[in-house]
C-alpha cells in the first residue's frame, strides 16, 4: 500500500502518504489555517465529481461506502497499525484501552465506524501519546481462512508523531495500488509513501492512483473520559503473537458495548463450508469406471455393473 503526506512546515506545502500492489499511503500534515481555503486548487487532472473528501466528517465516507461495497457489512477487515520501534499501541475498549502490544496491533475493523488507538512510550519522547484514529472505507478480498495474513497495513512514523504531539494534524490515506500502473520497484520493510501540496485532497489523489481502503487522522488532541466510555464498535482483536500466519484456531477478543467476550473456535474468516454444520465437499467427484458387462444374461455381472455406477452428487448453492 502506498501513503501520500502533507504539509511538514506550517508555511510549506501539505504532504500526504500513500501504500503499493501493495497496499501504499498518502498522509496530510499542517496547521489549519483559513489562508490555505483562500488559495486556487491546483488542477490534477480532468474534472471530476467527487461526493467525498477529507473535510467529510469521519465515518460519513465508510457508511456510505456501503452502497457501493455491499458485500462489506459485518465483515471484519484485519487492520495493523504500525509504530516506531520501541513503541506501545492499544485500542480503545471497555471504557479505556485494552493491553498494549509491542509496537504492533493487528484487529479487524468494521467498515464505516471511527476506531481510536493509543501510541505511547515513542521513542525520544517518553510521557507523550498520541491518539489517532483509523476508518476503513473499503475491504480486500484475501483467500478463505488468510485474512490475517494480509491486513491494511497503516504505518505511523516517528516524525508524524512528533508533528502531531507539536499540534498539527496528520491524515494519512492507505490505499491498494492500481496493478497497471504500479511502480516496477521493490517494497523495502517501511510502507512507501510520498508527499503531495496541501491544497490537494490526499483522497481524491487515492482515488486517482488505485482503491483507497483507510483513513488515519492524528492530532494533539487528547480525548475526554467521558468520551472513552462511550459505546465501542465492534472489532475483532487478534492475539499479539500472530503475524503473518493463517487466521488462528483459538479464541480472540471481541470488543462491544457489554465490553470484552472471547469467543473460542473458528473466526469469521474460515469459510462455512469447513465448519462442522456445513462439511467441506470435494472440488471433483472421484469417478470410477464401470465394469460393462459381457452379455445381458450374466446376472451376477449386471449386478456387479449396477453397484459400481457412482451416485449422483450433492449439490448445494452457497
Amino acid at each position: 500500500m502506498n501513503c501520500w503526506r502533507a504539509g511538514k512546515e506550517a508555511d510549506s506545502s501539505s504532504t500526504a502518504c500513500l501504500p503499493v500492489r501493495r497496499l501504499l499511503a498518502i498522509a496530510a500534515c499542517g496547521i489549519l489555517a483559513s489562508a490555505a481555503h483562500a488559495q486556487a486548487p491546483i488542477p490534477i487532472g480532468p474534472t471530476r465529481h467527487y461526493m467525498h473528501s477529507l473535510q467529510t466528517e469521519p465515518g460519513t465516507i465508510g457508511y456510505q461506502q456501503h452502497l457501493r461495497v455491499p458485500n462489506a457489512a459485518g465483515y471484519f477487515q484485519p487492520v495493523e497499525l504500525r509504530g516506531p520501534e520501541g513503541c506501545l499501541v492499544s485500542l480503545a475498549g471497555d471504557g479505556g484501552f485494552l493491553p498494549d502490544h509491542q509496537r504492533k496491533f493487528k484487529a479487524g475493523l468494521l467498515m464505516g465506524p471511527v476506531y481510536r488507538f493509543r501510541i505511547g512510550n515513542i521513542p525520544l519522547l517518553e510521557g507523550y501519546e498520541v491518539f489517532p484514529t483509523i476508518e476503513v472505507i473499503n475491504r480486500l478480498h484475501p483467500p478463505p481462512g488468510m485474512a490475517a495474513k494480509f491486513p491494511i497495513p497503516v504505518e505511523v512514523t516517528r516524525e508524524e508523531l512528533e508533528m502531531a504531539i507539536n499540534g498539527r494534524l496528520v491524515t494519512r490515506v492507505i490505499y491498494l495500488e492500481d496493478p497497471n500502473a504500479a511502480t516496477p520497484a521493490p517494497q523495502g520493510k517501511e510502507q512507501p509513501y510520498f508527499d503531495i501540496d496541501r491544497r490537494l485532497d490526499p483522497l481524491q489523489m487515492a482515488d486517482r492512483m488505485g482503491r483507497p481502503m483507510a483513513i488515519l487522522r492524528m492530532g494533539s488532541r487528547v480525548p475526554l473520559d467521558d468520551e472513552l466510555q462511550q459505546p465501542n464498535p465492534p472489532a475483532q482483536v487478534y492475539p499479539e503473537e500472530v503475524d503473518n500466519k493463517l487466521d488462528p484456531p483459538g479464541s480472540i477478543s471481541v470488543i462491544d458495548s457489554s465490553g470484552i467476550k472471547t469467543i473460542s473456535g473458528l473466526s469469521s474468516e474460515v469459510h462455512p463450508a469447513q465448519t462442522k454444520r456445513y462439511p467441506r465437499l470435494p472440488n471433483r467427484y472421484d469417478m470410477e469406471e464401470p465394469i460393462r458387462p459381457r452379455s445381458d444374461t450374466d446376472a451376477s455381472t449386471k449386478n456387479l455393473f449396477q453397484s459400481r455406477i457412482p451416485q449422483p452428487f450433492p449439490f448445494r448453492l452457497r
